[in-house]
This record gives C-alpha cells, sequence and structure tokens, in this order.
C-alpha cells in the first residue's frame, strides 16, 4: 500500500502497549510507530500524528505515566509528529480523575493538539472548555474529534451480509456541539465503506486494520486469577492485568438464510476475535472505500501473534 493519504498517523493508545518500559524512551515510540506502519504495508514514512491515552478504559488513561507521556514528547519533538488525547468512556468513580489528568496533559504538553472523546459528556465539558480557556495567541485550542465509540453502525464478523455490503457514512451525531468538532472517526465495519456523504469540511479518520466490535463494563483479564465469588464484578479494582495478555477465539461467518435456499446452510470461513482488557476487537484487511477517501488512517499494531495462526479449542 503506498501513501496516497494528506495524513498517516499510528495509535499507540494503551491498550497497544505493555507493561515494560519499551516506551518510556523516544526509541521505542519510533520502533512500535514504524513496526505498525509496515505491518500494514507502509515503508519508510514517518506518522504525521500519534495516538496516546485510551479509547476503552478509564484504568489505563489514568495509568499513562509521566515517563510514558515525556517519551512521545520526545519522538514528537524529533519527528515533528503532533498528539492526539484519547479520552475513554468513564465511569461516576472516575470522571473527576480523568478530566484532571486530561487538562493537566494537554497544559502542560504543547505537542498534544487534539483530543478524541467518545461520548456526549466529555464532549460538551471539553468544547465548553476550550472556548473559555486562555491559551497563548501562539498555541490555540486544541481540535476536538469525534471518537470510534460515536459510530454505532451494527458491525458482526459473524455475518456474511453485513460484512459484504457497502455502509455509508455519515458524521455522527453531536448536537449541540457540532460546531465545535474537527471530525470524526470510522471502524472499517465491512468490505467497502461509502464515504459520499461525509461533510467535506470535517476530518474522517480511518482505523486500520482493527475494526471496533464492542465494549463491556466487565474485565475478564482483571478476574484471571481472582476467587470464583469475586469475578466478573463490574468496578473491581484493576492492577493493570490486561496489559500483559489479551485473548483471542476464532467466530465463523455464515451468510444470510434467507438467500441460501436449498444449499446447504455451511461457514464461510472463520475470523480470529481479540478481547484486550474490556475491548474486542476484530481484523478487517478487506475493507476498501468509495465516494472519496478518509482524510486520516489510523494504523494500529498487530497483536502479539500471527492470527493465521488461530485455531479453535
Amino acid at each position: 500500500m503506498e501513501a496516497e493519504f494528506p495524513q498517516i498517523a499510528v495509535n499507540l493508545c494503551q491498550e497497544h502497549l505493555d507493561a515494560t518500559d519499551t516506551f518510556m524512551h523516544a526509541e521505542g515510540v519510533d520502533s512500535r510507530a514504524h513496526q505498525a506502519l509496515e505491518s500494514a504495508g507502509f515503508f519508510n514514512i514517518q506518522p504525521s500524528r500519534v495516538y496516546i491515552g485510551s479509547y476503552y478504559c478509564e484504568h489505563l488513561f489514568l495509568a499513562l505515566s509521566n515517563a510514558r507521556v515525556r517519551a512521545f514528547e520526545a519522538y514528537c519533538a524529533r519527528t515533528g509528529a503532533r498528539a492526539s488525547l484519547v479520552i475513554p468512556l468513564c465511569g461516576e468513580s472516575t470522571v473527576n480523575r480523568i478530566v484532571s489528568l486530561a487538562e493537566s496533559l494537554i497544559a502542560d504538553h504543547p505537542f498534544i493538539d487534539e483530543v478524541v472523546v467518545n461520548d456526549l459528556g466529555m464532549l460538551a465539558h471539553f468544547a465548553n472548555a476550550f472556548e473559555k480557556a486562555p491559551f497563548a495567541p501562539d498555541r490555540p485550542a486544541p481540535a476536538i474529534m469525534l471518537g470510534r465509540l460515536w459510530h454505532k453502525e451494527v458491525r458482526d464478523p459473524r455475518y456474511a451480509a453485513l460484512m459484504e455490503k457497502a455502509h455509508v457514512i455519515h458524521e455522527p451525531a453531536a448536537l449541540p456541539y457540532s460546531a465545535a468538532t474537527a471530525g470524526f472517526e470510522i471502524d472499517p465495519i465491512g468490505h467497502t465503506i461509502d464515504l459520499s456523504h461525509a461533510p467535506e469540511q470535517k476530518i474522517c479518520a480511518l482505523h486500520i486494520p482493527y475494526c471496533h466490535l464492542s465494549i463491556g463494563r466487565i474485565c475478564a483479564a482483571q478476574s484471571r486469577d481472582e476467587d470464583p465469588s469475586r469475578k466478573f464484578l463490574p468496578g473491581a479494582p484493576c492492577g493493570l492485568e490486561c496489559m500483559e495478555s489479551f485473548t483471542w477465539f476464532n467466530v465463523e461467518t455464515f451468510p444470510d438464510p434467507l438467500e441460501q435456499e436449498d444449499a446447504p446452510y455451511e461457514s464461510l470461513g472463520e475470523t480470529p476475535i481479540l478481547r484486550k482488557g474490556r475491548a474486542v476487537v476484530f481484523r478487517n484487511d478487506q475493507c476498501q472505500w468509495s465516494g472519496g477517501a478518509p482524510d486520516r488512517l489510523i494504523v494500529a499494531p498487530r497483536f502479539a501473534f500471527d492470527e493465521s495462526e488461530a485455531i479453535d479449542d
């Protein structure tokens, strides 16, 4: 794949990192960024943007250490890249800490020039805060992007009808704050995404190669070593167990039974589903676009196993 897009970004949010010190220096960030790009077919390309924070988990976001942020800052200073701070969905017990950390990071680190929000509450807060913030004349308020969790269209690799259709993309409804947003993110949810109805004045950013499938309130990784009576409890204390491992399993894809008539109802193939903490994703390398092109590609690193070798239990 050749670089045909104005912007190539790399998703180095917490769910794509691990608990080691690999990312505590700029060289580690650079190494992982280029591994991600090369796995997607982009060679000898410097990303214009890196994504930090978390889409899925408030605990992962709060674990964004000063050392890790400084490593990203040094990387961006050296390469000229900018950073998007991704703010996750969160509950009442963590929302104040999430907002406080996010505002502190934005104020202290000018290389963060964009904020990605995933719910209306955070959008309202930062839209109002940026309107009032006394930013220096040479530093405008960060842009606000609507994250991938705003895009609610059904996606499921078990159903061929969903994976084979063309999905028409519209800007998510974010009233009354739509004017405060610079753009929105989408996932590779099927065979084709139709961008003919996407507003030209907004940035449309496409995640590749993983498609977000679902997100839960309960983290299976946190319950791994718990007593059965304490497994799978919402709001349980977090030890960042998901940064040490992830799980995967195969699902089969089936055709629409109404279109089968007298043909045997047989599987069309298998797709590995990956679960990292609360996030469930699947890889979709077949997605194409029509009616225009994305303004930005957000490339995520491969998870550390060869999905072609995935097998059922």
